[in-house]
Protein backbone atom coordinates (compact mmCIF):
# COMPACT_ATOMS: atom_id res chain seq x y z
CA UNK A 1 0.00 0.00 0.00
CA UNK A 2 1.23 3.59 -0.43
CA UNK A 3 0.67 6.94 0.80
CA UNK A 4 2.26 10.01 -1.24
CA UNK A 5 2.66 13.28 -0.14
CA UNK A 6 3.34 16.59 -2.30
CA UNK A 7 3.23 20.27 -1.27
CA UNK A 8 3.28 22.66 -3.51
CA UNK A 9 3.89 26.35 -1.66
CA UNK A 10 6.61 29.00 -1.62
CA UNK A 11 7.89 31.35 0.38
CA UNK A 12 6.38 35.01 0.69
CA UNK A 13 9.07 37.58 1.98
CA UNK A 14 7.08 40.76 1.60
CA UNK A 15 4.80 42.96 -1.09
CA UNK A 16 6.52 42.76 -4.60
CA UNK A 17 7.92 45.60 -6.21
CA UNK A 18 6.94 44.39 -9.75
CA UNK A 19 4.14 43.14 -11.53
CA UNK A 20 3.01 39.49 -10.75
CA UNK A 21 4.61 37.44 -13.67
CA UNK A 22 7.12 40.08 -14.67
CA UNK A 23 9.82 38.13 -16.56
CA UNK A 24 13.53 37.38 -15.32
CA UNK A 25 16.28 36.43 -17.12
CA UNK A 26 18.91 34.28 -15.13
CA UNK A 27 21.84 34.07 -17.19
CA UNK A 28 24.18 31.03 -16.50
CA UNK A 29 26.62 32.06 -13.70
CA UNK A 30 29.82 31.73 -14.95
CA UNK A 31 33.38 30.89 -13.55
CA UNK A 32 36.73 32.26 -14.20
CA UNK A 33 38.44 28.44 -13.03
CA UNK A 34 37.06 25.05 -13.22
CA UNK A 35 37.49 24.77 -9.28
CA UNK A 36 34.96 22.97 -7.99
CA UNK A 37 34.07 24.80 -5.20
CA UNK A 38 33.38 27.60 -7.77
CA UNK A 39 31.52 25.29 -9.86
CA UNK A 40 29.03 24.32 -6.78
CA UNK A 41 28.76 28.43 -5.73
CA UNK A 42 27.86 29.77 -9.09
CA UNK A 43 25.33 26.28 -9.70
CA UNK A 44 23.56 26.47 -6.49
CA UNK A 45 23.44 30.55 -6.12
CA UNK A 46 21.76 30.43 -9.69
CA UNK A 47 19.69 27.53 -8.67
CA UNK A 48 17.99 29.00 -5.58
CA UNK A 49 17.54 32.61 -7.33
CA UNK A 50 15.65 31.24 -10.23
CA UNK A 51 13.45 29.20 -7.12
CA UNK A 52 13.38 32.56 -5.22
CA UNK A 53 12.13 34.38 -8.34
CA UNK A 54 9.13 31.76 -8.91
CA UNK A 55 8.05 31.97 -5.48
CA UNK A 56 7.96 35.68 -5.15
CA UNK A 57 5.85 35.59 -8.62
CA UNK A 58 7.91 35.96 -11.17
CA UNK A 59 8.37 34.28 -14.37
CA UNK A 60 12.12 33.13 -14.63
CA UNK A 61 13.79 32.43 -17.63
CA UNK A 62 16.82 29.72 -17.94
CA UNK A 63 18.02 27.14 -19.29
CA UNK A 64 18.00 25.56 -16.26
CA UNK A 65 14.47 25.48 -16.48
CA UNK A 66 14.07 24.54 -19.87
CA UNK A 67 12.27 27.78 -20.83
CA UNK A 68 11.30 29.32 -24.22
CA UNK A 69 13.26 32.10 -25.59
CA UNK A 70 12.15 35.16 -24.76
CA UNK A 71 12.57 38.86 -24.39
CA UNK A 72 12.87 39.20 -20.37
CA UNK A 73 11.95 42.58 -19.00
CA UNK A 74 14.66 42.11 -16.39
CA UNK A 75 17.85 39.97 -16.55
CA UNK A 76 20.20 38.95 -13.19
CA UNK A 77 24.06 37.57 -13.98
CA UNK A 78 26.34 36.37 -11.87
CA UNK A 79 30.27 35.57 -12.01
CA UNK A 80 32.24 33.37 -9.69
CA UNK A 81 35.87 34.22 -8.86
CA UNK A 82 38.20 31.96 -6.51
CA UNK A 83 40.96 33.87 -4.91
CA UNK A 84 43.59 32.66 -2.42
CA UNK A 85 40.87 33.73 0.83
CA UNK A 86 37.72 32.70 -1.01
CA UNK A 87 35.40 32.97 -3.38
CA UNK A 88 33.90 35.54 -4.70
CA UNK A 89 30.23 35.88 -6.28
CA UNK A 90 29.73 38.91 -8.29
CA UNK A 91 25.87 39.32 -9.79
CA UNK A 92 24.52 42.37 -11.52
CA UNK A 93 20.98 43.34 -12.63
CA UNK A 94 20.13 44.60 -15.86
CA UNK A 95 16.48 46.10 -17.74
CA UNK A 96 15.60 45.21 -21.13
CA UNK A 97 18.12 47.66 -22.70
CA UNK A 98 20.99 45.70 -20.98
CA UNK A 99 21.49 49.00 -18.80
CA UNK A 100 23.01 48.46 -15.63
CA UNK A 101 20.29 48.52 -12.77
CA UNK A 102 22.34 47.40 -9.72
CA UNK A 103 25.46 45.19 -8.89
CA UNK A 104 26.59 43.87 -5.89
CA UNK A 105 29.69 40.82 -4.36
CA UNK A 106 29.38 39.06 -1.97
CA UNK A 107 32.54 36.84 -0.88
CA UNK A 108 33.45 34.06 1.34
CA UNK A 109 34.86 30.64 2.08
CA UNK A 110 33.20 27.71 0.47
CA UNK A 111 32.05 26.78 3.69
CA UNK A 112 30.43 30.41 4.55
CA UNK A 113 28.22 29.45 1.07
CA UNK A 114 27.47 26.12 1.99
CA UNK A 115 25.93 27.00 5.13
CA UNK A 116 23.75 29.71 3.02
CA UNK A 117 22.81 27.54 0.44
CA UNK A 118 19.17 27.89 1.60
CA UNK A 119 19.12 31.96 1.60
CA UNK A 120 21.21 32.22 -1.33
CA UNK A 121 18.26 33.43 -3.63
CA UNK A 122 17.04 35.76 -1.01
CA UNK A 123 20.08 37.62 -0.72
CA UNK A 124 20.75 37.81 -4.16
CA UNK A 125 17.73 39.42 -4.63
CA UNK A 126 17.76 41.73 -1.94
CA UNK A 127 20.87 42.95 -2.93
CA UNK A 128 19.76 43.38 -6.29
CA UNK A 129 16.79 45.28 -4.81
CA UNK A 130 14.30 42.88 -7.28
CA UNK A 131 11.79 42.94 -4.46
CA UNK A 132 12.60 44.93 -1.61
CA UNK A 133 11.53 42.98 1.04
CA UNK A 134 9.83 44.55 4.19
CA UNK A 135 11.23 47.87 2.63
CA UNK A 136 7.52 48.44 1.14
CA UNK A 137 6.32 48.77 4.53
CA UNK A 138 9.29 50.26 6.56
CA UNK A 139 11.18 52.97 3.53
CA UNK A 140 14.24 51.67 4.69
CA UNK A 141 16.65 49.13 4.07
CA UNK A 142 17.82 48.03 7.42
CA UNK A 143 21.36 46.94 5.74
CA UNK A 144 23.12 47.19 2.79
CA UNK A 145 25.20 44.53 2.98
CA UNK A 146 24.30 41.61 1.27
CA UNK A 147 26.52 39.31 3.60
CA UNK A 148 25.38 40.99 6.90
CA UNK A 149 21.83 40.29 5.44
CA UNK A 150 22.59 36.46 4.99
CA UNK A 151 23.15 36.46 8.43
CA UNK A 152 20.35 38.13 9.09
CA UNK A 153 17.77 35.42 7.58
CA UNK A 154 19.87 32.61 8.93
CA UNK A 155 19.28 33.90 12.34
CA UNK A 156 15.63 34.45 11.71
CA UNK A 157 15.48 30.28 10.80
CA UNK A 158 17.47 29.90 14.41
CA UNK A 159 14.73 31.90 16.11
CA UNK A 160 12.06 29.43 14.71
CA UNK A 161 13.43 26.69 16.21
CA UNK A 162 14.30 28.46 19.63
CA UNK A 163 17.88 28.42 19.17
CA UNK A 164 18.14 31.83 20.43
CA UNK A 165 22.12 31.63 21.05
CA UNK A 166 22.69 30.58 17.97
CA UNK A 167 20.43 33.38 16.56
CA UNK A 168 22.16 36.02 18.49
CA UNK A 169 25.70 34.89 17.40
CA UNK A 170 24.36 35.06 13.99
CA UNK A 171 22.80 38.53 14.28
CA UNK A 172 26.52 39.84 16.06
CA UNK A 173 28.26 38.37 12.74
CA UNK A 174 25.55 40.51 10.51
CA UNK A 175 26.68 43.87 12.67
CA UNK A 176 30.55 42.47 12.38
CA UNK A 177 29.74 42.91 8.34
CA UNK A 178 27.86 46.04 8.51
CA UNK A 179 28.50 48.52 11.60
CA UNK A 180 25.74 50.49 10.80
CA UNK A 181 22.87 47.22 10.97
CA UNK A 182 21.70 48.98 13.71
CA UNK A 183 18.47 46.32 13.30
CA UNK A 184 20.35 43.24 13.81
CA UNK A 185 21.25 44.85 17.86
CA UNK A 186 17.79 45.73 18.16
CA UNK A 187 17.04 42.04 17.19
CA UNK A 188 19.69 41.35 19.72
CA UNK A 189 18.03 43.02 22.15
CA UNK A 190 14.68 41.68 21.92
CA UNK A 191 16.01 38.61 22.36
CA UNK A 192 17.37 38.83 25.65
CA UNK A 193 14.70 40.61 26.60
CA UNK A 194 12.18 37.48 25.57
CA UNK A 195 14.47 35.52 28.01
CA UNK A 196 14.07 38.35 30.52
CA UNK A 197 18.18 39.42 30.66
CA UNK A 198 16.77 43.12 31.12
CA UNK A 199 20.55 44.54 31.42
CA UNK A 200 21.97 42.80 28.23
CA UNK A 201 18.31 43.95 26.89
CA UNK A 202 18.99 47.36 27.56
CA UNK A 203 22.45 47.66 26.76
CA UNK A 204 21.91 46.73 22.91
CA UNK A 205 18.82 48.57 22.87
CA UNK A 206 20.79 51.53 23.56
CA UNK A 207 23.46 50.54 21.23
CA UNK A 208 20.94 50.08 18.13
CA UNK A 209 19.87 53.53 19.08
CA UNK A 210 23.01 55.19 19.25
CA UNK A 211 23.73 53.89 15.59
CA UNK A 212 20.19 55.20 13.64
CA UNK A 213 17.42 55.76 16.45
CA UNK A 214 15.09 55.83 13.63
CA UNK A 215 16.21 51.84 11.95
CA UNK A 216 13.77 49.17 11.19
CA UNK A 217 12.14 47.49 13.45
CA UNK A 218 11.38 43.82 12.00
CA UNK A 219 9.43 41.51 14.14
CA UNK A 220 10.51 38.21 15.26
CA UNK A 221 9.50 35.61 12.84
CA UNK A 222 5.87 34.36 12.74
CA UNK A 223 5.69 31.24 13.92
CA UNK A 224 2.33 30.77 11.42
CA UNK A 225 -0.91 28.79 12.41
CA UNK A 226 -0.31 26.56 15.15
CA UNK A 227 -2.97 25.01 14.38
CA UNK A 228 -2.21 24.03 11.15
CA UNK A 229 -2.13 20.02 11.54
CA UNK A 230 -4.99 19.92 13.96
CA UNK A 231 -7.01 21.95 10.83
CA UNK A 232 -5.73 19.41 8.36
CA UNK A 233 -6.37 16.54 10.19
CA UNK A 234 -10.14 17.26 11.16
CA UNK A 235 -10.43 18.29 7.57
CA UNK A 236 -8.48 14.80 6.67
CA UNK A 237 -11.02 12.87 9.02
CA UNK A 238 -14.15 14.19 6.65
CA UNK A 239 -12.83 13.56 3.75
CA UNK A 240 -13.10 8.92 2.71
CA UNK A 241 -11.14 7.09 0.52
CA UNK A 242 -12.62 6.27 -2.80
CA UNK A 243 -11.55 3.09 -4.30
CA UNK A 244 -10.47 4.37 -8.01
CA UNK A 245 -8.28 1.09 -9.52
CA UNK A 246 -7.90 -2.17 -8.33
CA UNK A 247 -5.39 -1.56 -5.13
CA UNK A 248 -5.41 2.61 -5.51
CA UNK A 249 -7.33 4.79 -3.31
CA UNK A 250 -7.86 7.95 -3.69
CA UNK A 251 -9.25 11.22 -1.34
CA UNK A 252 -8.43 15.46 -1.74
CA UNK A 253 -8.26 17.65 1.34
CA UNK A 254 -9.59 20.81 1.09
CA UNK A 255 -8.10 23.26 3.63
CA UNK A 256 -9.44 26.56 2.70
CA UNK A 257 -10.69 28.99 0.45
CA UNK A 258 -7.41 29.67 -0.82
CA UNK A 259 -4.44 27.52 1.34
CA UNK A 260 -3.78 24.31 -0.51
CA UNK A 261 -5.10 20.98 -1.00
CA UNK A 262 -3.68 17.46 0.15
CA UNK A 263 -3.99 15.21 -2.11
CA UNK A 264 -3.66 11.57 -0.62
CA UNK A 265 -3.61 7.83 -2.58
CA UNK A 266 -3.20 4.43 -0.95
CA UNK A 267 -1.62 1.82 -3.52
CA UNK A 268 -1.59 -1.96 -2.86
CA UNK A 269 1.55 -3.27 -4.25
CA UNK A 270 -0.37 -6.67 -4.33
CA UNK A 271 -1.63 -4.94 -7.47
CA UNK A 272 0.67 -2.41 -8.26
CA UNK A 273 4.59 -1.69 -8.99
CA UNK A 274 6.40 1.12 -7.90
CA UNK A 275 10.07 1.65 -9.73
CA UNK A 276 12.62 4.17 -10.08
CA UNK A 277 13.02 5.90 -13.24
CA UNK A 278 15.60 7.81 -14.60
CA UNK A 279 15.75 10.67 -17.26
CA UNK A 280 16.17 10.16 -20.80
CA UNK A 281 17.71 13.65 -21.58
CA UNK A 282 21.11 14.30 -20.00
CA UNK A 283 19.61 17.91 -18.73
CA UNK A 284 16.71 15.79 -16.82
CA UNK A 285 12.62 15.39 -17.69
CA UNK A 286 9.17 16.60 -16.09
CA UNK A 287 7.01 14.27 -14.57
CA UNK A 288 5.24 14.35 -17.50
CA UNK A 289 7.55 12.25 -19.42
CA UNK A 290 8.16 9.96 -16.85
CA UNK A 291 4.29 9.36 -16.65
CA UNK A 292 3.40 9.02 -20.57
CA UNK A 293 6.80 7.41 -20.69
CA UNK A 294 6.16 4.21 -18.32
CA UNK A 295 2.32 3.75 -18.81
CA UNK A 296 1.95 4.69 -14.90
CA UNK A 297 -0.71 5.50 -12.83
CA UNK A 298 0.90 7.60 -10.51
CA UNK A 299 4.45 9.32 -11.03
CA UNK A 300 6.23 11.85 -8.45
CA UNK A 301 9.86 13.10 -8.31
CA UNK A 302 12.50 11.11 -6.24
CA UNK A 303 16.00 11.99 -4.92
CA UNK A 304 18.37 14.48 -5.17
CA UNK A 305 20.49 15.27 -8.23
CA UNK A 306 23.33 16.92 -9.32
CA UNK A 307 23.86 19.43 -12.03
CA UNK A 308 27.48 19.92 -13.88
CA UNK A 309 28.38 22.97 -15.76
CA UNK A 310 26.43 21.43 -19.32
CA UNK A 311 23.71 21.19 -16.85
CA UNK A 312 23.12 17.53 -16.82
CA UNK A 313 22.14 15.69 -13.93
CA UNK A 314 23.11 12.90 -11.96
CA UNK A 315 21.21 10.82 -8.92
CA UNK A 316 22.93 12.42 -5.97
CA UNK A 317 22.80 9.19 -4.07
CA UNK A 318 21.28 5.48 -4.31
CA UNK A 319 20.13 4.72 -6.86
CA UNK A 320 18.62 0.65 -7.85
CA UNK A 321 16.31 0.02 -10.66
CA UNK A 322 14.98 -3.82 -11.38
CA UNK A 323 17.89 -4.65 -9.15
CA UNK A 324 20.74 -3.11 -11.29
CA UNK A 325 22.56 -0.65 -8.75
CA UNK A 326 22.42 2.60 -11.15
CA UNK A 327 24.70 5.45 -8.34
CA UNK A 328 26.54 4.26 -5.24
CA UNK A 329 25.04 5.43 -1.64
CA UNK A 330 26.70 8.84 -0.84
CA UNK A 331 26.96 11.06 2.02
CA UNK A 332 25.32 13.71 0.75
CA UNK A 333 21.86 11.67 -0.98
CA UNK A 334 19.80 11.38 2.09
CA UNK A 335 20.40 9.88 5.51
CA UNK A 336 17.29 6.83 4.22
CA UNK A 337 16.68 4.90 1.62
CA UNK A 338 13.17 3.24 0.35
CA UNK A 339 13.38 0.26 -1.47
CA UNK A 340 11.50 -2.84 -2.28
CA UNK A 341 12.87 -6.26 -1.18
CA UNK A 342 10.72 -9.36 -2.37
CA UNK A 343 7.70 -7.21 -3.03
CA UNK A 344 7.96 -5.37 0.33
CA UNK A 345 8.36 -1.58 0.91
CA UNK A 346 10.89 -1.13 3.58
CA UNK A 347 12.69 2.62 5.09
CA UNK A 348 16.03 1.96 5.92
CA UNK A 349 18.39 4.11 7.65
CA UNK A 350 21.49 4.88 4.79
CA UNK A 351 24.05 3.93 7.26
CA UNK A 352 22.31 0.63 7.65
CA UNK A 353 22.25 -0.06 4.14
CA UNK A 354 24.92 -2.39 2.49
CA UNK A 355 25.52 -4.84 -0.69
CA UNK A 356 23.99 -7.94 1.04
CA UNK A 357 20.34 -6.14 1.10
CA UNK A 358 18.98 -6.97 -1.86
CA UNK A 359 16.29 -4.86 -2.90
CA UNK A 360 14.74 -4.64 -6.22
CA UNK A 361 14.33 -1.08 -6.46
CA UNK A 362 16.04 1.53 -3.94
CA UNK A 363 16.62 4.99 -3.71
CA UNK A 364 18.23 7.21 -1.21
CA UNK A 365 16.64 10.15 -0.20
CA UNK A 366 15.75 12.37 3.10
CA UNK A 367 15.44 13.36 6.37
CA UNK A 368 13.79 10.27 7.85
CA UNK A 369 10.64 12.11 8.71
CA UNK A 370 9.37 8.76 10.88
CA UNK A 371 11.76 6.63 12.16
CA UNK A 372 11.37 2.99 11.14
CA UNK A 373 9.18 1.84 14.68
CA UNK A 374 6.90 5.33 14.39
CA UNK A 375 8.99 7.54 15.89
CA UNK A 376 9.16 11.70 14.85
CA UNK A 377 12.72 12.15 12.53
CA UNK A 378 12.04 15.73 12.70
CA UNK A 379 12.63 16.79 16.52
CA UNK A 380 11.29 20.67 16.11
CA UNK A 381 9.57 23.28 13.90
CA UNK A 382 11.26 25.60 11.82
CA UNK A 383 7.56 26.72 9.93
CA UNK A 384 9.70 26.83 6.44
CA UNK A 385 6.54 25.77 4.66
CA UNK A 386 7.41 24.98 1.10
CA UNK A 387 6.57 22.04 -1.38
CA UNK A 388 7.29 18.43 -0.28
CA UNK A 389 7.30 15.03 -1.54
CA UNK A 390 7.35 11.87 1.11
CA UNK A 391 7.34 8.30 1.03
CA UNK A 392 6.20 5.87 3.89
CA UNK A 393 5.46 2.38 4.76
CA UNK A 394 2.78 0.93 6.84
CA UNK A 395 2.72 -2.84 7.71
CA UNK A 396 3.12 -4.60 3.85
CA UNK A 397 2.15 -1.18 2.39
CA UNK A 398 3.62 2.18 1.32
CA UNK A 399 2.16 5.77 2.06
CA UNK A 400 2.28 8.41 -0.30
CA UNK A 401 0.41 12.17 -0.76
CA UNK A 402 0.08 15.41 -2.58
CA UNK A 403 -0.30 19.23 -1.10
CA UNK A 404 -0.40 21.90 -3.92
CA UNK A 405 -0.79 25.39 -2.43
CA UNK A 406 -0.63 29.11 -3.29
CA UNK A 407 2.33 30.83 -2.80
CA UNK A 408 3.92 31.06 0.64
CA UNK A 409 1.51 27.72 1.75
CA UNK A 410 2.51 24.33 2.66
CA UNK A 411 3.95 21.93 5.29
CA UNK A 412 7.65 22.39 7.00
CA UNK A 413 9.53 18.82 7.57
CA UNK A 414 7.83 18.50 11.11
CA UNK A 415 4.46 19.58 10.24
CA UNK A 416 4.88 17.03 7.19
CA UNK A 417 6.45 14.40 9.37
CA UNK A 418 3.44 14.88 12.39
CA UNK A 419 0.78 14.30 9.99
CA UNK A 420 2.70 11.08 8.29
CA UNK A 421 3.21 9.26 11.27
CA UNK A 422 -0.16 10.06 12.74
CA UNK A 423 -2.74 7.11 12.89
CA UNK A 424 -5.45 7.16 9.80
CA UNK A 425 -7.96 6.93 12.22
CA UNK A 426 -7.16 10.18 12.99
CA UNK A 427 -6.85 11.84 9.73
CA UNK A 428 -3.40 11.12 9.20
CA UNK A 429 -1.22 8.40 6.89
CA UNK A 430 -0.27 6.26 9.57
CA UNK A 431 3.08 5.99 8.81
CA UNK A 432 5.37 3.40 10.87
CA UNK A 433 8.14 5.00 8.47
CA UNK A 434 8.38 7.40 6.48
CA UNK A 435 11.62 9.41 4.31
CA UNK A 436 10.98 12.87 2.39
CA UNK A 437 12.18 12.96 -1.29
CA UNK A 438 13.33 15.79 -3.23
CA UNK A 439 11.27 19.04 -2.22
CA UNK A 440 11.23 23.05 -3.29
CA UNK A 441 10.49 23.81 -6.86
CA UNK A 442 11.49 19.89 -8.11
CA UNK A 443 7.92 18.93 -6.41
CA UNK A 444 5.86 17.04 -9.21
CA UNK A 445 3.81 14.47 -10.05
CA UNK A 446 1.02 13.02 -11.86
CA UNK A 447 -1.82 10.91 -11.78
CA UNK A 448 -4.82 9.54 -14.23
CA UNK A 449 -7.28 6.36 -12.99
CA UNK A 450 -10.87 6.04 -13.23
CA UNK A 451 -11.85 9.13 -14.68
CA UNK A 452 -9.64 11.41 -11.81
CA UNK A 453 -6.75 13.52 -13.20
CA UNK A 454 -3.99 15.19 -11.03
CA UNK A 455 -1.61 17.03 -13.28
CA UNK A 456 1.35 18.91 -10.84
CA UNK A 457 4.14 20.64 -12.16
CA UNK A 458 7.74 21.50 -10.98
CA UNK A 459 9.91 24.32 -11.81
CA UNK A 460 12.64 22.49 -13.22
CA UNK A 461 13.05 18.94 -15.06
CA UNK A 462 14.32 16.26 -12.36
CA UNK A 463 17.02 13.03 -12.50
CA UNK A 464 14.64 10.42 -11.46
CA UNK A 465 11.26 9.63 -10.62
CA UNK A 466 9.13 7.10 -8.63
CA UNK A 467 6.64 5.08 -10.89
CA UNK A 468 3.59 2.82 -10.03
CA UNK A 469 2.10 1.03 -12.86
CA UNK A 470 -0.47 -1.84 -12.88
CA UNK A 471 0.54 -5.42 -12.35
Amino acid sequence: MIVLLLSGFGTSWAKQSYPTKKTVAVFPFTRKCSHADAIWVSIAAQRKTIEELYNRGFEPVSPIIKSPKQDAELTISGEVVKGESGLSLDFTLLDKLKNTLARDTLSGTIDFFRSMRSYLGVGILYALKVNEDHDTIHQKRPTNSCKAFLYYCKAQSSIRVKKNTKAKEQLLKAVAEDRGFAMALWTVAKLYELEKHKDSASYYYKKAKAIDPSHPQWPLPDEGKSNIITDLLSQSKKSAFKALCKGIEFKSIQTGPSDYCLYLWIVDPRHNTIDVQLQKSTGGNYISHFFSHTQSVLAINGGFFEMDTLLALSPSGLVIQNQSRINPKTDFGGSGVFCMIQGMPKIIWAKEYNANIKAETALQCGPVLVEPGGKMGIYSNDFNRQSRAAIGVKDSTIIIACVAGSQGQGLSLYELAQFLRTPQKEGGAGCEAALNLDGGSSVQTSFSCAGVVLNSSGLWPINNALVITKK
